[in-house]
């Protein structure tokens, strides 16, 4: 009993721990140490703030998320927005005058008549409205003159609530709002070739069989890929012609269509009809644009297990090799005591090493016949094999290679000298 109402009272000590670090962490910031002089000008964060004007732009806000009202109805850029109402909702300073002897005189002499680098108004959940005016740069130190009331000297960071525009503040990301893709069809139109992925238990899957192996791990770098690209301008009021490529995803917030259309070196992208064309240099889709032989798995045909091996038939020309595993020894009848079982333990490194070079059409599968390899568990039953020729004449750099295992049977190209190394192993003493 008493270890049991120790370890009550500890856990309960565990929480109310937890609950005083997580509300020391999310108290204001009025509680951030200020330098001597300083005191605060504004405390709020995104989730407290409900309009928001700079300059001509004005911007709504309906629990932390943004839309931008003027010059114009679009989305915003979530993470810029949000950076701004950081800075704006934590400005210190330190006061240089009082409002009444801030005259217009005084007001240009700081930066802030009417050639003010900025003028930022807000209101609150509370209903409560404020604004300030952003002056010139003090040489000195970097900060800014700030007017807010009184006249205030404000470090370096007031900077970035300066010379904002349109296209800073509004979204410039096809996929914003999606934070989870689950599934992807692509067609590219050009080359009259499409292809699906499906994610299943956090692993990516071909939605429809391919002549290859799929990588989850480079499917899901593309889908990052996919959620984070952003554009380098956006145009309003224009319809897109017929797309080069298609994309319908699967996602977080439902389905979501998109076109993409190149144009020499640019690409416009556009989620759904009507909606704003997004223009990305052709070099930021390299890693967007994507075909299915880009997924690939470089080492799924040399992913097998040793472990329930047994016997090995090796042919390689004319040569014709067998070895079997007695207890935990290998032997030969061909090499008798001339075999060399370690020849035998690199052999299996060396395939478990190969790396594909690319994938290569069912249709050629047949014309590699000249080594074997293949592997057997104790009932006789074949569970890995693969097939090389280092004088297949079309492929040079990358040699012919063909794996079968219990469920798959690949073809690809393999670099020629990985390839050569099978075929000098000598396995004698």
């Amino acid at each position: 009993m008493k270890s049991f109402k120790g370890t009550a009272f500890f856990f309960l000590f565990v929480v109310v721990m937890g609950l005083y670090v997580f509300w020391d962490f999310t108290e204001q910031k009025s509680k951030e140490p200020m330098a001597p002089g300083e005191q605060r000008l504004t405390d709020f964060n995104l989730s407290l703030i409900q309009k928001l004007k700079v300059n001509q732009l004005e911007l709504s806000f309906d629990k932390g998320k943004c839309e931008l009202i003027q010059p114009l109805k679009t989305k915003c850029d979530s993470t810029v927005v949000a950076q701004y109402v950081d800075t704006l909702g934590g400005l210190k300073g330190k006061k240089i005058l009082e409002a009444k002897d801030l005259n217009e005189e005084k007001k240009s002499e700081f930066g802030l008549g009417e050639k003010a680098l900025s003028q930022i108004s807000w209101e609150l959940n509370d209903g409560s409205k404020n604004s300030i005016k952003i002056g010139s740069e003090n040489s000195y130190d970097g900060g800014f003159y700030v007017e807010m009331g009184d006249l205030y000297l404000v470090d370096r960071r007031a900077g970035g609530l300066t010379n904002k525009s349109l296209t800073e503040f509004r979204n410039k990301a096809p996929l914003e709002g999606v934070s989870e893709i689950k599934e992807l069809f692509f067609k590219d139109f050009r080359e009259h070739k499409d292809f699906s992925i499906v994610k299943e238990d956090g692993v990516w899957k071909w939605g429809k069989e391919e002549d290859f192996p799929l990588s989850s791990k480079a499917a899901e770098n593309w889908v990052k890929a996919l959620l984070i690209m952003k554009s380098t301008g956006v145009v309003d009021g224009q319809k897109m012609g017929a797309g080069d490529f298609q994309m319908d995803l699967k996602t977080d917030v439902g389905e979501i269509h998109l076109s993409f259309q190149g144009e020499g070196e640019a690409v416009r992208v556009q989620r759904d009809h009507g909606d704003p064309i997004f223009e990305f240099p052709q070099v930021r889709m390299d890693s967007v644009l994507l075909d299915q032989y880009q997924l690939f798995d470089r080492k799924a045909p040399f992913e097998f297990s040793l472990e329930k091996v047994v016997s090995v038939k090796l042919q390689r020309g004319s040569e014709k090799l067998e070895f079997k595993k007695e207890g935990t020894e290998w032997t030969s009848s061909q090499l008798g005591e001339k075999f060399k079982e370690s020849d035998l333990v690199d052999l299996f490194q060396k395939i478990q090493s190969l790396e594909v070079e690319h994938y290569i059409p069912r249709n050629l599968k047949n014309k590699i016949k000249k080594n074997h390899l293949e592997f057997f568990d104790g009932s006789g039953k074949s569970i890995y094999s693969i097939w090389w020729d280092t004088d297949q004449a079309p492929y040079v750099e990358s040699q012919l290679a063909s794996a079968r295992t219990e469920k798959q049977n690949w073809s690809y190209g393999i670099k020629k000298e990985n390839l050569i190394a099978l075929d000098q192993l000598k396995f004698k003493k």
